[in-house]
């Protein structure tokens, strides 16, 4: 048996102004309510929205913190340390794609007529002996890269080179830069 409990003071006067809610809630307390919830709900989602708008501005400026490279590569120079400011299109590194290798060749003046862009060329290295490898002419230089002092002669216009720049898809990366090569063009 529980013991009884005394009664509390005021409890009365609750019960009998229970019989208010006998019909349900005032429609005006329930629609002031509704009304506050629905601001509450509005108030969420603006805030979510800014908080959304915030946090994407946040990674972009994150973004702009890291400078990415356009090609895969491996870095062969670096003229910035980690930290510096980067001022717009200063070179920060040199890349080298890690699967075309450049070789650079210098072709006499009188053979210089012969070769055009996308002539195909064998390449020898003597680090693999009896094998070749096939290149792509990219880019032929449209001044000498060395002029002797006088260009007046034969012999002088001999001594006269030109740059030509070929590319060999290396995706096995065998080749590496700075081997001695030997190229024959039109093969």
């Amino acid at each position: 048996m529980q013991p009884l409990l005394p009664p509390r003071r005021g409890l009365r006067g609750r019960r009998s102004s229970g019989g208010q809610w006998k019909g349900g809630p005032d429609p005006d307390q329930l629609a002031l309510r509704q009304a506050a919830l629905a601001q509450a709900q509005a108030q969420l989602e603006l805030a979510r929205a800014q908080a959304a708008s915030e946090l994407a501005t946040i990674d972009l400026e994150l973004d702009r913190q890291e400078i990415r490279s356009s090609v895969d590569g491996i870095v062969i120079a670096r003229s910035i340390e980690p930290g510096e400011v980067l001022t717009p299109g200063a070179v920060a590194v040199a890349v080298r794609r890690s699967d075309v290798l450049r070789l650079t060749v210098y072709v006499a003046e009188d053979r210089y007529g012969q070769i055009a862009v996308g002539d195909r060329a064998r390449v020898e290295v003597d680090t693999f002996p009896g094998e070749s490898f096939e290149a792509e002419v990219t880019r032929i230089a449209d001044q000498a890269e060395f002029t002797p002092r006088n260009v007046q002669t034969e012999e002088g216009r001999s001594l006269m080179v030109f740059a030509v720049d070929l590319d060999r898809l290396d995706p096995e990366g065998r080749l590496r830069a700075g081997m001695p090569a030997d190229v024959t063009f039109g093969s």
